[in-house]
């Protein structure tokens, strides 16, 4: 049975094949639960009972400053210790407690029909093209990466996906699984084992959130370099879309290539001069693009020498994208698809 728990009322690609964009955007890890987290765990129990304090991860300002007065984050969440994807109160009342920073929780889906059970909890933005701009900032954050590893410490029944939403739909997701985690974080220290185990007792519990919050930040995969090129073309209120990219890469053997082509969508592809260009090597790449806010799709090829966006066109539909590339792909030169 699937669940659609609403949010309160009072309450956020540039790929050019698939893998990449999974490895971007979709956190599916492969990984092997490996002993280094356990051990790690018991030098942190170690720690707490010699009167380490917890470096709390929740991000108000009482657990920043860590105020004596304000409960841990431990002490707050360990009493939803086994709670069960099933149980609506309680999964929403432990998502309260873990807040994400710059965003508001909307709803929450809980998917229980047959295993695996999943937990869907929606984040909302007011600002997509801010959060485009850094989308793997976003992702990759470590706010979102310890919620997650939290949850299924307390949930043990369910994976967790967390997707990032505005007004006008979904951003992207990430999905997280115990089977999965120690890739996705780039240490042993936390894996299926050890977060089998985080709960089994209060003080085990403070040492999780403590290993977590220890962790070092997550380096943020980059945006390649002619993004910024390509984003000042499409607009604001566009997007390229998820694992639409092309690029052929060639060197330059004479001045006419775009000239087979009729119809104004090749128009200022064929006013290019490549002349100066003859012997070097050029990459065109091919992204269907998004405006996010109609959901109008169209075609966009751009021509590059080196990060030097040279030209550009709308190419209006894709039959027009295939007879680009039909023309591309005898000319490509080391590079490709």
């Amino acid at each position: 049975m699937k669940k659609f728990i609403k949010a309160p009322l009072l309450s956020t690609s540039f790929s050019e094949n698939k893998n990449t964009a999974k490895k971007r955007l979709v956190n599916i890890f492969y990984v092997q639960t490996k002993k280094t987290g356990l051990l790690a765990l018991a030098l942190v129990l170690l720690l707490v009972s010699a009167g380490g304090g917890l470096i709390a991860c929740h991000r108000d300002s009482d657990a920043a400053d860590g105020a004596d007065d304000a409960p841990s984050l431990a002490e707050r969440l360990y009493p939803y210790k086994d709670t069960l994807v099933g149980d609506n109160s309680q999964v929403v009342n432990l998502l309260d407690e873990l807040p994400l920073e710059g965003f508001t929780r909307g709803d929450v889906e809980l998917s229980t029909d047959a295993p695996p059970y999943s937990l869907t909890v929606h984040y909302l933005t007011a600002d997509r093209a801010a959060i485009r701009a850094e989308i793997d900032a976003i992702i990759m954050r470590d706010d979102l990466t310890k919620n997650g590893a939290i949850l299924l410490s307390l949930i043990p029944n369910a994976d967790v996906i967390i997707c990032l939403d505005d007004a006008y739909g979904e951003i992207t997701r990430s999905y997280y699984s115990r089977d999965n985690y120690s890739d996705y974080l780039g240490t042993d220290q936390i894996n299926a084992e050890v977060i089998a185990r985080a709960a089994d007792g209060q003080e085990s519990f403070e040492a999780f959130i403590r290993l977590i919050q220890e962790l070092p930040p997550i380096e943020p995969i980059p945006d390649p370099e002619y993004a910024q090129a390509i984003r000042a073309v499409i607009g604001a209120d566009r997007q390229v879309i998820t694992n639409s990219g092309a690029s052929f890469s060639f060197i330059v053997e004479e001045p006419a290539i775009f000239n087979g082509l009729d119809g104004q969508a090749f128009a200022q592809l064929r006013e290019i001069d490549f002349q100066p260009y003859l012997g070097q090597r050029l990459t065109v790449r091919l992204f269907g693009v998004e405006n996010y806010k109609t959901k109008e799709r169209t075609s966009y090829v751009f021509v590059f020498y080196g990060e030097e966006l040279l030209a550009y066109q709308d190419l209006l539909t894709a039959e027009n994208d295939r007879l680009i590339a039909g023309v591309l792909l005898p000319l490509e030169n080391g590079g490709g698809r």
